[in-house]
């Protein structure tokens, strides 16, 4: 089944419970708010981002516990993806950017330009990551 067949929320669920399958991460999904018809562009950045950061999480992280947090609002959905992993500083991000783009983080970032949406990524070393992504109302519409 495809992401236009299952939408969102039921494709992003669907690979959370594989992930709590294959690793020791004990993870949580939430949704809040209504699900709603977003572009597909839009549906496919937001598929796309959530699923490279749960692979970061599990290559990764060294976590514990993880959670993916998607709101549908009415002015914009948020999806944010976090642990309470073994984190990265900004300054090993800098001066590790290619070992970091292997990891995703520049893929993330190029598909969030591409919708027009904003990508933050905070990481604290052993405090984890918090990956935010805001998608706009009028980025998202179908």
């Amino acid at each position: 089944m495809s992401l236009q067949d299952l939408g969102l929320v039921a494709t992003i669920k669907r690979v959370v419970d594989s992930m709590k399958q294959m690793s020791q991460i004990n993870l949580r999904f939430i949704v809040e708010g209504e699900e709603r018809p977003l572009d597909q562009d839009v549906t496919l950045a937001i598929f796309r981002i959530a699923q490279e950061a749960l692979t970061n999480m599990k290559k990764y992280s060294e976590a514990h516990s993880g959670w993916v947090h998607l709101k549908f609002m009415e002015d914009k959905v948020i999806l944010i993806v976090e642990d309470d992993g073994i984190g990265f500083s900004n300054q090993q991000l800098l001066m590790n950017q290619k070992k970091y783009s292997s990891y995703g983080l520049l893929g993330m970032q190029e598909r969030a330009d591409d919708i027009r949406a904003e990508l933050e990524i905070r990481s604290v070393p052993n405090e984890g990551v918090k990956i935010v992504l805001n998608v706009p109302a009028e980025s998202a519409a179908r």
